[in-house]
C-alpha cells in the first residue's frame, strides 16, 4: 500500500488528481491486470506502470465456482487472458507518449494514435489464440492431465469438434463446455459470425468502442473484432498486423500507418471484410490459410523491431 501511494496510484482519478489510496478496498475497487495506472491520474505516458493489481486467480473466492465446475475451462482461460494483457504491454510499448486508443474514447487520452479496437483488442486476441493452439502440448498442465486439442484430433469433421455441440463425453476434455481457439480453431464462431453478417445486410464497420468512426461518424452494426483482425493477417499478414502496423503508428498514427501497410483504408477493410463475409454460405468452410496452422515464428519476427524500431519512419 505504501509503495502503490508513493508511485502515485490514487483513487478514483482519471484525468488527474485524487487521493492517495488507504484502504486495500480501495484497490480492490480499481483492479486490472496490466492496464496499470498513470501517477496521479495523469495519462501522459511519463510515469505510467504496467502490472498486475487484482486477486490471486488461484484463491480469488469470486472465481470458486469457475474452478470447481470447470477448472480446465478456467485454467486455460486464465492463460489465455495473461498472454492477451502482455499482448497489450506490447502494443502500447509502440505509442511511445501517446495513448492507444481513439480521440473519442473516455477520460480525455494524451494525443491518442487513433487505433481503433478491432486492432488493439482484435490483434491482442489473435495472438494467445495462435500461441495456445501451439504451445498446447508444452504446457505442464496439458502434460499431466493427458489433454488433447480439438480439430482432427477428435474426430475431422464432427460436430463435436466444430463447437457446434459438446455431449460432455467425446469431446476433448478441455473443449467440455468450452467453444475456442483450442477446440475448433474458431471454425463454429467464424461460422456465427459469417451468418450474423449476412443476416443483418451484408455490411459492418470498424470504428471506436462506441462505433464512432474515423471521421466521427456512429455506424452500426461493427464488425466483430476478432474476426476482423484474422482476416487482417489472412488479407495482409502476420508481420503486418503485428509488427509494421505498430512500428510506425507512433510516428504516422494508426490509420495512415494502416493504409501505408495494408492499401487500404480502415473503411475500405472494413467493406472489404463485410464482402469476404457476406460472400458464399454460413456453412462454408473458411478458406485454407485464414486460420492458419503455421508456427508463429514462420508468420512473424517480433526481434525485427530491434533493428528497426518504432519512431524511426522515414
Amino acid at each position: 500500500m505504501r509503495t502503490l501511494a508513493q508511485l502515485g496510484y490514487t483513487l478514483n482519478s482519471c484525468c488527474g488528481g485524487g487521493e492517495p489510496v488507504s484502504e486495500i478496498e480501495h484497490v480492490h475497487d480499481q483492479r486490472s491486470c496490466l492496464t496499470g495506472f498513470a501517477a496521479y491520474g495523469f495519462y501522459d505516458r511519463k510515469r505510467e506502470y504496467n502490472f498486475c493489481i487484482q486477486p490471486n486467480p488461484f484463491t480469488d473466492p469470486y472465481w470458486e465456482y469457475d474452478r470447481s465446475v470447470n477448472p480446465d475451462q478456467y485454467w486455460y482461460g486464465v492463460l489465455h487472458g495473461l498472454t492477451h494483457e502482455y499482448f497489450h504491454h506490447y502494443q502500447r510499448a509502440h505509442t511511445m507518449d501517446r495513448a492507444m486508443g481513439m480521440s473519442g474514447d473516455c477520460c480525455g487520452l494524451n494525443n491518442p494514435v487513433e487505433v481503433p479496437p478491432f486492432w488493439s483488442e482484435g490483434a491482442a486476441i489473435v495472438f494467445p489464440d495462435m500461441f495456445l493452439w501451439e504451445k498446447f502440448y508444452e504446457l505442464d498442465y496439458t502434460k499431466r492431465n493427458n489433454f488433447k486439442r480439438g480439430d482432427a484430433e477428435c474426430g475431422t469433421g464432427t460436430a463435436l469438434c466444430h463447437g457446434l455441440s459438446h455431449d460432455g463425453n467425446s469431446a476433448p476434455m478441455v473443449c467440455q463446455g468450452f467453444d475456442t481457439y483450442l477446440c475448433d480453431k474458431l471454425v463454429g464462431a467464424y461460422k456465427n459470425v459469417k451468418q450474423g453478417i449476412q443476416e443483418n445486410g451484408g455490411q459492418c464497420y470498424l470504428g471506436s468502442r462506441d462505433g464512432v468512426g474515423l471521421d466521427g461518424v456512429v455506424r452500426q452494426p461493427q464488425c466483430d473484432w476478432t474476426m476482423s483482425a484474422y482476416y487482417l493477417a489472412y488479407y495482409a499478414s502476420h508481420q503486418i498486423m503485428w509488427v509494421d502496423i505498430p512500428r510506425d503508428m507512433w510516428a504516422m498514427g494508426f490509420p495512415a500507418a494502416f493504409q501505408k501497410h495494408v492499401g487500404l483504408t480502415v473503411d475500405e477493410f472494413a467493406e472489404s471484410f463485410s464482402n469476404f463475409m457476406n460472400s458464399g454460405s454460413p456453412d462454408d468452410p473458411p478458406p485454407e490459410g485464414f486460420f492458419t496452422e503455421k508456427p508463429l515464428s514462420e508468420l512473424v519476427d517480433f526481434w525485427s523491431l530491434k533493428t528497426n524500431p518504432s519512431a524511426m519512419t522515414q
